[in-house]
């Protein structure tokens, strides 16, 4: 039992020795996305239930990345622009729902995917964003 527990130990602490791997402090992100208002609208037609009756809060855009997680080596999974979104559409009995915010990654000046952000502390990690592994640079 003794040497189960102190594999597990040094395996643990190996794995705490890798690191996420960030980007230099001069790291060209490229322009930021234009007509993003449009592309965010066109992206989330396809999401949402009732695209015709969504209202949007959209922000600026802002030079962001990601980490894949120290599971995956900590790698860069993503780098570009991420802008908030806060969008209050119908749902299927007509009702609006609220404002639900998303953030939505731009890379190479389009939408490359969206996730929804964190509204409370009960939502399961798993349906929000990984907000620990993003960074805004």
């Amino acid at each position: 039992m003794g040497k189960k527990i102190l594999i597990l130990l040094t395996a643990i602490v190996l794995s705490s020795c890798a690191g996420f791997e960030a980007l230099p402090a001069d790291y060209n992100f490229g322009q930021p996305p234009t007509d993003i208002e449009s592309k965010i609208r066109s992206h989330f037609d396809y999401v949402l239930k009732d695209p015709d009756s969504a209202r949007y809060q959209i922000g600026s855009p802002y030079k962001a990345y990601q980490n894949e997680g120290f599971a995956f080596g900590g790698e860069i999974a993503w780098k570009g622009y991420a802008v908030d979104v806060r969008i209050n559409a119908r749902n299927s009995y007509g009702g609006f729902t609220g404002w639900k915010p998303y953030l939505v990654y731009f890379s190479g000046g389009q939408v490359r995917q969206h996730c929804k952000k964190r509204e409370n502390l009960n939502e399961s990690i798993m349906d929000v964003c990984n907000d620990v592994l993003f960074s805004r640079f």
